[in-house]
C-alpha cells in the first residue's frame, strides 16, 4: 500500500496537534492528533474551505512541508 503524504495547511489555535491537511491528490483531511494508530479523516473540500474561515484555525505559513501521514504529531497523554 502506498503511503499517504499530506501537507498541513492550518492548525488549531488552542490544540496545535489538530491540523487541516491537503493530500497529494488535492483531497482534504483533518488530523486530531489523539491516536497515533489512526488515519487522517477525509473531509469534503467544501468543509475544508469552511473550516479555513473559523477563527480557531490559523493558516500555516508557506513554504509548507509534506509529511507521511504516519509521522503527524500526537498529543502526549499522561497516564
Amino acid at each position: 500500500m502506498r503511503s499517504l503524504y499530506v501537507q498541513p495547511i492550518a492548525q488549531h489555535r488552542d490544540h496545535p496537534e489538530r491540523l487541516l491537511l491537503r493530500a497529494e491528490d488535492g483531497g482534504a483531511y483533518v488530523w486530531l492528533g489523539e491516536d497515533p494508530d489512526a488515519a487522517p479523516e477525509v473531509i469534503a473540500p467544501a468543509t475544508a474551505a469552511w473550516m479555513l474561515t473559523l477563527p480557531c484555525l490559523e493558516l500555516i505559513p508557506e513554504p509548507r512541508v509534506w509529511f507521511q501521514a504516519t509521522d503527524l504529531p500526537v498529543v502526549a497523554r499522561v497516564v
